[in-house]
């Protein structure tokens, strides 16, 4: 259990003050066998009997409520978090691939002046040279 001053902090912080605010937890009703039960095609008692089972189960784990509850809670919260997610994640990963080919290409381009001016210098050196060496 949590202590007195332990429980003032929590109640300090903004995620939990959100947490028990949307924390309500409806007690499970104990499941029951349809009355129809035995009237129903296969595929129809097979779903009952699977829906009594799963409830069953949910009711003997927790029959406050508080399992349903936690599922619910994490459900919100990871749509909360991942809807987001998917919708910029992808966003972020092309503008960055296309961030990095523009660097490439950027780099290879930088690259070139160089040779581009010096093959300018060279062709211009030796223009130069022929001229001055037929001009006497």
């Amino acid at each position: 259990m949590l202590m007195n001053s332990e429980l003032q902090v929590l109640e300090k912080k903004c995620w939990f003050r959100l947490f028990k605010k949307d924390w309500k937890p409806t007690p499970v009703k104990q499941p029951k066998i349809q009355k129809d039960f035995a009237k129903q095609s296969v595929i129809h008692r097979l779903s009952a009997v699977f829906r009594y089972s799963v409830l069953s189960v949910e009711y003997w784990v927790s029959p406050g409520g508080k399992l349903r509850e936690w599922f619910r809670f994490n459900a919100v919260t990871a749509l909360f978090i991942g809807l987001p997610a998917m919708l910029i994640i992808p966003i972020i990963t092309f503008l960055l691939t296309q961030f990095a080919a523009w660097t490439i290409a950027i780099a290879k381009t930088l690259l070139l002046i160089p040779a581009a001016v010096l093959s300018f210098i060279g062709i211009i050196s030796g223009v130069w040279t022929v001229r001055s060496v037929f001009r006497k």
